[in-house]
């Protein structure tokens, strides 16, 4: 491109240089006057009609401004070749500009999901284990007085409870900051719960380790023989359920939630999920 405007400016220069010449020589041109041997000039003249430098030079140094009009002509023709040339090389510097954003863009998208995929990979992520449980006790009512509905009111002092941990099943530390679990029985398809603020009992939890102690958690409200009859027949099972937030090593808040579900057998995982808070929570 370089290479093209010197030579189309070189051009010009010497264009402008031999119309500067010709004006120049035109102007030390003799005049015209009547002169002896003016026949012999003239029959010299006639037989230079056949040589075309001849005419070009006598016509660029005795009709000045037509040849002046002419270099114009030639320069403005030089200029605007020049323009065209500079518009396609601007549009396709354009368009390589706008290829190369497009390329920038994309590999620090697929960069910044690469980090992403790295530190979900690498970060840490509870999930809630149910140790132990007395459900079986708690049950065994039930089980005792099949056929008795005046035993229904009767209150059984084992109400159900369980005994958990919170185990990171990532590769780095996990820092608890709030939790809550708890036991209800409700509905068959409830899934709306309510939730409170529980005691945190291992603050930190490092990659591949669970909180310990197991963590007690049982029914609060009265449970009775015909409670646990319901639980067995299925009708108003029990949901063991809670949060943990919590920040990992990468200076980032999650929120986990579990909920299990018993109809009398065993417990059974019915949801998790785990967010980052700022995010919005499934159910």
């Amino acid at each position: 491109m370089l290479n093209r405007n010197v030579s189309i400016w070189v051009l010009f220069a010497a264009l402008m240089a031999f119309a500067f010449g010709s004006s120049f020589g035109w102007s030390l041109q003799p005049s015209n006057l009547p002169k002896h041997g003016e026949t012999s000039e003239q029959s010299k003249q006639e037989t230079s009609h056949h040589n075309p430098l001849k005419l070009f030079w006598d016509w660029t140094t005795r009709d000045a401004v037509s040849f002046y009009t002419f270099v114009l002509a030639i320069f403005t023709g030089v200029l605007g070749a020049t323009a065209i040339v500079q518009i396609r090389h601007l549009r396709t510097a354009n368009e390589i500009a706008r290829v190369t954003a497009e390329a920038a863009r994309f590999n620090a998208e697929a960069a910044r999901l690469n980090a992403e995929a790295l530190i979900d990979a690498e970060r840490a992520h509870l999930h809630a284990v149910i140790k132990q449980s007395n459900l079986q006790q708690a049950l065994q009512a039930a089980v005792w007085y099949p056929n008795s509905p005046q035993m229904d009111d009767g209150f059984i002092s084992n109400r159900p409870a369980v005994e958990f941990c919170l185990k990171n099943l990532g590769k780095t530390p996990a820092i608890l900051r709030e939790a809550s679990y708890q036991i209800v029985q409700g509905d068959v398809f409830q899934k709306t719960f309510e939730y409170r603020i529980g005691s945190i009992v291992d603050p930190i939890i490092d990659g591949g380790a669970e909180t310990a102690p197991p963590t007690p958690c049982s029914l609060e409200t009265l449970f009775t023989v015909g409670d646990s009859r319901t639980v067995l027949n299925g009708k108003r099972p029990l949901f063991f359920y809670g949060y943990a937030t919590f920040e990992t090593a990468f200076g980032r808040r999650y929120e986990y939630r579990w909920r299990y579900v018993n109809s009398g057998v065993c417990w059974l995982l019915d949801h998790y999920e785990e967010f980052e808070k700022g995010g919005q929570p499934q159910g």
